[in-house]
């Protein structure tokens, strides 16, 4: 049997994105990205503003809205949920996987190639990873991946066109996350330019590639210029602080890791797909030069950009995940035979131990973690169960079994792990059954935060929370673009005398404070418990009520 065809690859996005969406809102939104990122657009849409973002009633201005207006269109479309704030995540993921096979198919001229890096990368954690969670990377991810797929259009066509369509993804890119969207299409100019060889194509193109540019800057800087004519303070806001802080002084943001910290992590990132890293690697001399050039200008080059910047997060390399895909293909449909068993019994070994480890968490095997077996948890076991059989027992047919083991994650691990998600939402930080309980139990009181944001009860509420500030960085909100003082409402200083003013005047209505349970409550501030005798713990949550 063999993966070829249009036909198989249509079907194979249909089998991942029906997986996708099992389940898809079973489980809150977590904090802290998840929550502010699904809360933003719930209050520019109860505003009716979709230029100004606010987040817990307060301006705020760190991202570019492109996020947020995605995700308000969604709820728009389906109301406010988790199922509508993570939707437009699929929708992007299968986009992604469509793109990387024509994009594939468009640099290496075969299909078979196509095929194989659209399965490489729709089985990577790290794409996994940026489509179950709220975050502006996906986003990001999808539209320099369209930059460089037109601008490789644009290359092999001539047609000024697909110039254009690079341009404005260009400055969506920018309107999704900033500057930041020019790292990887920057990058990937030489190799793509080498794939469709033009010398003088920018000269004969000389007018559209400078109107190109104009268009780019334009979409991508719309937003950001308007806010400046508002108040220049903005420019400062948005260069220095927003983007020349973040690269430089990342312990503003406790973001700080050393210059290796991703070429660590990025085995763990990629692991279905490690074994065939580790054999590009090994055999790189042997390697076709399309697919080391493109690796070395659109993996490498872009890795080393981003462990330069001070500020880390795993998610910030999540743009050359569709280039190492890219490249992976190229490299497995190459393989001989020996190398392919190779390949096979490390994903093999990988996908046996996922499957029991999964088997020990449903029988509650490992200490600390006690889940409730369902119907639909021992049916998706047993399927996984069979799928993984079906696929060790083809080990002759080495690239199918492969293939098998690798679409193992996306489509058996990520469905069967919603069921398992909405047993620990504590755990995993979303506190969605506190949000429940006060909703059933207490759905007119005031609410009041300890030292916390809590997005994700203020989403569920859909009503705005008090956050008490003690001692935590995070509640040190950017307030100077804020027209009046009207923030003070519902951000408490506790070390103020204003500040316990306000928090005893609200004690004294119908109210529920919420403090994690590690977070002991100092004594000089006991007089708010003394307030409310009754306690409930929620996992690592505990709510005070009377």
């Amino acid at each position: 049997m063999e993966l070829k065809g249009e036909k198989f690859f249509w079907f194979l996005l249909l089998l991942v994105f029906a997986a996708s969406l099992y389940h898809l809102g079973g489980w809150g939104v977590t904090e802290t990205s998840e929550a502010r990122y699904a809360e933003i657009p719930r209050e520019m849409l109860e505003a009716g503003d979709w230029i100004y973002p606010r987040y817990l009633g307060i301006l705020h201005f760190d991202k570019p809205p492109m996020t947020y207006w995605i995700t308000m269109l969604s709820y728009k479309i389906f109301g406010i949920s988790e199922f509508s704030a993570r939707f437009p995540l699929q929708l992007a993921f299968l986009l992604q996987i469509f793109i990387v096979y024509k994009l594939s198919e468009l640099l290496f001229k075969e299909k078979d190639t196509a095929l194989q890096s659209a399965i490489c990368y729709a089985s990577l954690p790290l794409v996994l990873m940026s489509v179950r969670n709220l975050t502006t990377d996906a986003y990001l991810n999808t539209f320099t991946l369209l930059t460089v797929y037109f601008y490789a259009l644009y290359r092999k066509s001539h047609r000024i066109p697909w110039l254009l369509a690079a341009s404005v993804s260009l400055g969506l890119g920018v309107l999704t996350k900033g500057p930041f969207a020019f790292i990887v299409p920057v990058c990937a100019l030489y190799p793509v330019n080498k794939a469709f060889p033009a010398p003088d194509l920018w000269r004969r193109h000389w007018l559209a590639v400078v109107f190109c540019g104009i268009l780019a800057a334009a979409v991508g800087g719309s937003w950001f210029l308007y806010l400046i004519r508002q108040s220049p303070e903005f420019y400062n806001f948005f260069i220095r602080e927003q983007f020349i802080d973040r690269v430089s002084n990342a312990d503003s943001l406790k973001r700080s890791e050393p210059f290796w910290y991703y070429f660590a992590f990025l085995p763990l990132l990629i692991f279905p797909c490690l074994g065939l890293l580790l054999h590009w690697i090994f055999n790189v001399r042997k390697k076709p030069s399309e697919a080391n050039r493109l690796g070395f200008f659109t993996v490498l080059l872009p890795l080393i950009i981003f462990s330069l910047s001070s500020s880390k997060l795993v998610l910030y390399i999540l743009s050359v995940s569709p280039f190492i895909a890219v490249c992976l293909g190229k490299i497995f449909s190459g393989m001989g035979s020996k190398s392919l068993s190779r390949v096979f019994v490390f994903n093999a070994a990988f996908a046996v131990l996922l499957y029991l480890v999964l088997i020990l968490l449903s029988f509650n095997a490992i200490p600390n973690l006690n889940f409730s077996v369902n119907v639909p948890m021992i049916a998706w076991l047993v399927f996984a169960g069979i799928f993984l059989a079906v696929a060790l027992k083809l080990f002759l047919q080495k690239k199918l079994s492969i293939t098998m083991l690798m679409l193992f994650l996306p489509l058996i691990i990520i469905p069967l792990s919603t069921n398992y998600l909405s047993q620990i939402e504590t755990e995993i930080g979303s506190p969605k059954p506190v949000s429940e309980f006060i909703k059933k139990e207490k759905p007119h009181s005031s609410v009041l935060a300890w030292n916390r944001v809590y997005n994700s009860v203020a989403f569920d509420l859909k009503k705005q929370i008090y956050s008490i500030k003690y001692e935590n960085y995070t509640l040190n909100r950017e307030t100077r673009f804020q027209p009046d003082d009207s923030w003070k409402e519902s951000l408490l200083d506790i070390n103020t005398p204003e500040g316990q003013q306000q928090v005893r005047s609200l004690l004294g209505g119908d109210c529920v404070f919420i403090h994690l349970k590690r977070e002991k409550i100092p004594e000089e501030h006991g007089w708010i418990l003394a307030e409310l005798p009754q306690e409930k713990e929620f996992g690592k949550y505990i709510i005070r009520y009377r």
